[in-house]
């Protein structure tokens, strides 16, 4: 990953932020990652020391009986002393003798509540010397310095943008030169336009694609690959479906919304028919692979979203106040059954849909949930 190649393996410990609970299992955690015991006991007449629990890592030669961070000495007492894990004090004494970034990821999944405690917690760290890095989806880059006004002006903000296009094509051919296979330009195109810039995804589809075709090992010598409109689509269709996000889909497209029978149906220019719930899904899918959809200063009416419906509707789209109305409720479902997740989020006050996860954009256009069709 990019931060090891930043940092440095060895100097480089990461937590998540869907494992924090509070403050306390913050710093368990980071004490896990540098190989602390739990606790450790210091035996009379003998000059070794043994671990009562906890595992060994890359530090753990810095934890002696007492907690600091310096190498063990003999001892010569006839009494046995237990010492536990004393939290940010064991961590920062670490830090002074061997320096380490802390990265806590996936920050937005905390709860505002554990925002403002992590956050208070990380000033404390900051202020003891440790260098902390904390990652966010780009658009709730502002959540650590709203839970912690405090931290405004001493927090530096790097946003990183998703994979361009260019860059993921190097990814399918490096990835199928070092499989001694020549694929079609143009599939690998189609691959890094359809990856919604993750290189996961595209990592994903030049493995299916090989998959289809039947590549299982490197090639003797360099070989060429056909690979024609259709079973590009194959391996697109085939990884959309592959992907787990039937339930989100599910509520997405109105599941548990009540008034489902009573709504207006749209048809579609597939031929299809289907309510507001679905045509907003059509939209999304139907726009030009973007992970944030913006609205000119007009409003909601001239957005890319609406364009998007209205391009998949054969006559009448669905109404503005419908629109909204729909978005809003989706919105709302989401939050109740994926408190911790940031798949989709509307914001009324700005007008514009959040889609922070490729793999959602992807879904919609190529698994047969939808069953949209798009042009490739």
């Amino acid at each position: 990953m990019r931060h090891h190649q930043v940092v440095g393996s060895g100097n480089f410990v990461s937590v998540y932020g869907g494992e924090i609970d509070s403050t306390g299992h913050l710093w368990d955690l980071v004490l896990d990652e540098l190989g602390a015991p739990q606790s450790t006991e210091s035996v009379s007449g003998t000059t070794e020391e043994s671990q009562v629990s906890g595992t060994f890592g890359i530090r753990a030669h810095l934890f002696n009986a007492g907690g600091s961070a310096s190498e063990t000495e003999s001892v010569t007492d006839e009494t046995i002393e237990t010492y536990q894990r004393r939290g940010l004090d064991d961590i920062l004494e670490v830090n002074e003798v061997e320096s380490f970034v802390l990265l806590i990821d996936d920050f937005h999944y905390l709860s505002p509540e554990l925002q403002s405690d992590i956050g208070e917690a990380v000033k404390q760290a900051s202020e003891g010397g440790l260098k902390i890095c904390v990652a966010l989806i780009p658009h709730r880059s502002d959540d650590l310095t709203q839970a912690n006004p405090d931290l405004q002006g001493r927090a530096l903000t790097l946003e990183l943008e998703y994979w361009n296009k260019e860059d993921l094509i190097k990814i399918g051919e490096k990835g199928f030169e070092s499989l001694k296979v020549s694929f079609p330009e143009s599939a690998i195109e189609i691959f890094a336009k359809e990856s919604a810039g993750s290189p996961h995804l595209m990592q994903q589809l030049c493995y299916d694609a090989c998959g289809l075709k039947g590549i299982t090992e490197r090639k003797d010598t360099m070989t060429d690959i056909s690979m024609d409109k259709n079973q590009i689509e194959d391996v697109l269709g085939w990884t959309g479906s592959s992907l787990d996000i039937d339930k989100v889909f599910d509520i997405l497209n109105g599941e548990g919304i009540s008034g489902k029978q009573q709504r207006d149906s749209h048809k579609f220019v597939d031929g299809t028919e289907g309510d507001v719930y679905e045509a907003i899904l059509r939209g999304i899918a139907d726009d030009s692979i973007q992970e944030e959809l913006d609205q000119s200063e007009e409003g909601l009416n001239r957005s890319k979203l609406v364009e998007g419906i209205e391009n998949q509707c054969m006559n009448s789209a669905p109404p503005l106040p419908s629109v909204t109305q729909a978005l809003e409720r989706m919105d709302e479902r989401i939050t109740e059954t994926h408190p911790e997740s940031a798949i989709f989020e509307w914001k009324n006050d700005t007008k514009k849909i959040q889609l922070p996860d490729p793999y959602l954009i992807f879904y919609l256009r190529w698994s047969s949930k939808l069953e949209y069709n798009p042009a490739i």
